[in-house]
């Protein structure tokens, strides 16, 4: 008599067999989409404070390959402009098939009249506003959002998201840096605003002459800046992240001294932390692209040959700009008229621009050094995983019991003032912590054995089990986090 040989195994291999199996029959279905411009998604207002409707496009490389962890790129516009704007004049795109690289541009808002209702120039990020400048909350919480949409929608490397923009876009890039430091790996700021400033930062109706010959600009203590940055990074984790500052000497529509409180903050901001970068600089390149000269300094090392600060300052007078044959405006889109606000029309004289683009348009000229490539190449250079450190700081706390008398039956127990002192300690974890990086559906991961059993149901209900995500080996565990937080 034959007799029957039973196979024992645990559960776990049985349902990492039979969901292997169930992949090669072919349902393991990984969505794919078309490359190019996508525009004018509609995001509705959330319950958050401050957020409103916005809409927003996004650009998919023609090299993004699903299933592949691709950087997301985010391009904020300035005033008076749109992200059509961005999406049409600057040219962008080329460095997302370079890098293979999604990129998103987000709308500050719909409105095409002359004004906002609360009185700003039309479609200005609001850094300004108090309701604007925190997380999870008005125009960087609505941003945050869109981020969350892409990463929704395609297999984005949280490792390598960074953010730039123009003027108050660029304000809101150091918004974004400062409320997301956790999400945000790099910035490049160009002729921007350093954080929680006023509206005192913005002379455009002010004479050149006037603004460049007094160094107008008011901007606030650099002390009282770093102390908010600290407060609001506090929110998540307190970072030092790597920047570029991108400013022009002339500007005077958002004059140098404020694009010098930019990078005195985020200097100061590592002082304060304890991870102090001596100002000078450890390369300074001069040079000149269609005769509009600049110095680019570089500032400090991660020790991975990552430099933590860099700045490129033009010098480039309305001479300048007029003989490397940038055209003069004289049409602003939200003033055909020209009743009111001419700015847009004079920004060539002004000195307020994003330069290099591929097209000429507001606030943007297609000569000088290109912007779009400097801030896709220090992107490439700073991802989150070792550009940076965490710094987390307990405060210095005292603990007192105070002098207590008990008696009991006829009998005193006196216990005496007791005072306990807590030292206040800043210990600095470094960001480089992960070994390994892979990207796969949640299933596939399970299979390979980077989650367990019950990580895998975790993941699986919260992502979809057929969605890829990055996983990040920390020691001998895996987790989402790329600085090594826990799995969540």
């Amino acid at each position: 008599m034959k007799k029957l040989f039973r196979i024992r195994m645990p559960i776990s291999t049985l349902l990492k067999i039979f969901i292997s199996v169930f992949i090669v029959a072919g349902f393991n279905c990984t969505p794919t989409y078309a490359s190019g411009f996508t525009y004018h998604i509609v995001q509705a207002a959330s319950s958050a404070s401050g957020s409103a409707e916005r809409n927003f496009d996004y650009y998919v490389p023609s090299t993004y390959v699903s299933g592949t962890a691709a950087p997301l790129y985010v391009v904020l516009h300035g005033c008076r402009i749109t992200d059509r704007t961005m999406t049409d004049l600057v040219g962008f795109e080329q460095f997302g098939e370079r890098d293979h690289a999604i990129i998103l541009y987000p709308f500050q808002n719909n409105d095409a009249s002359s004004n906002d209702n609360d009185g700003r120039n039309p479609n200005c990020w609001g850094y300004w506003l108090a309701a604007n400048i925190h997380r999870d909350a008005g125009e960087p919480g609505d941003i945050k959002r869109m981020i969350d949409y892409m990463k929704g929608h395609f297999n984005i490397d949280t490792n390598h998201i960074h953010v730039t923009g123009i003027s108050s876009g660029g304000a809101m890039t150091t918004i974004m840096q400062v409320t997301y430091p956790d999400v945000i790996a790099s910035s490049v700021i160009v002729e921007g605003v350093s954080y929680a400033e006023t509206a005192a930062t913005y002379t455009g109706t002010t004479p050149c002459d006037t603004v460049l010959t007094y160094n107008l600009g008011v901007v606030r203590t650099v002390s009282a800046v770093i102390t908010d940055m600290r407060t609001e990074m506090s929110k998540s984790i307190l970072r030092q992240p790597p920047v570029l500052v991108m400013h022009n000497k002339k500007d005077c529509t958002v004059p140098i001294s404020v694009g010098q409180s930019i990078i005195d903050a985020f200097t100061g901001l590592r002082s304060a932390d304890g991870k102090a970068i001596s100002t000078t600089p450890i390369s300074s390149t001069t040079g000149s692209v269609d005769g509009l000269s600049y110095t680019w300094n570089k500032y400090g090392n991660d020790g991975n040959g990552n430099t933590l600060l860099e700045t490129i300052i033009h010098d480039a007078s309305a001479a300048q700009v007029a003989s490397a044959g940038i055209s003069q405006l004289t049409t602003d889109p939200w003033d055909p008229s020209g009743s009111s606000d001419t700015a847009v029309k004079d920004d060539a004289t002004r000195g307020h621009w994003w330069p290099g683009a591929a097209k000429r348009g507001p606030w943007i000229i297609n000569k000088g050094i290109n912007a779009g490539q400097v801030a896709a190449d220090f992107f490439k250079a700073h991802p989150m995983n070792g550009a940076g450190s965490t710094t987390t700081t307990t405060a210095a706390t005292t603990t007192t019991t105070a002098k207590a008398t008990t008696t009991t039956a006829g009998a005193t127990t006196t216990t005496a003032k007791a005072t306990t002192t807590t030292t206040a300690t800043t210990t600095t974890t470094s960001t480089t912590g992960y070994s390994q990086a892979v990207t796969a559906t949640v299933t596939n991961h399970y299979i390979a054995g980077r989650l367990n059993v019950t990580q895998y149901g975790q993941m699986g209900a919260k992502y979809g089990y057929n969605t890829s995500i990055t996983l990040y080996k920390c020691g001998t565990t895996w987790t989402n986090s790329a600085t090594c937080g826990p799995l969540n």
